[in-house]
């Protein structure tokens, strides 16, 4: 996938701007159910943040790399999704959270954690009643 914001934001030598469009970019890859563009994507995320002391983005990029790796049939992988979204919430953000709570769900659903992801989909619901937010 070519984007312009991606070509943008590399002239721009803008760490935070630069993980926040290879971060999105991991999101439409996920939309598009193209695991390798995602897990492409997450992985730049990670080391940029980690570069960078960028918290909020590493903690996206984990949780879409722990996606992908499920995806590609490494159940135990779903906790990478679990570990970003508690990094993400220790860090006050909930941004896109009923996005990545369906992550979770659907990622538990594969690895045959039925209970926890019936679970997920409980707690995203009710997030969606209190603050709108839908995914």
């Amino acid at each position: 996938m070519n984007l312009e914001a991606l070509t943008f934001t590399k002239e721009l030598q803008h760490s935070l701007t630069t993980s926040f469009a290879l971060g999105f970019v991991a999101v439409v890859h996920q939309c598009r159910r193209e695991v390798s563009g995602v897990q492409d994507g997450a992985e730049k995320v990670i080391q940029l943040c980690n570069e960078h002391g960028l918290p909020i983005w590493l903690a996206w990029g984990t949780m879409l790399r722990g996606w992908a790796l499920v995806e590609q049939g490494l159940p135990e992988e779903v906790e990478q999704i679990r570990q970003g979204m508690k990094a993400s919430q220790a860090n006050g953000n909930q941004l896109l959270i009923t996005y990545y709570l369906g992550l979770l769900a659907e990622s538990c659903g594969k690895v045959r954690q039925i209970d926890e992801g019936l679970n997920v989909v409980t707690e995203s619901l009710a997030l969606v009643q209190n603050d709108g937010e839908q995914y």
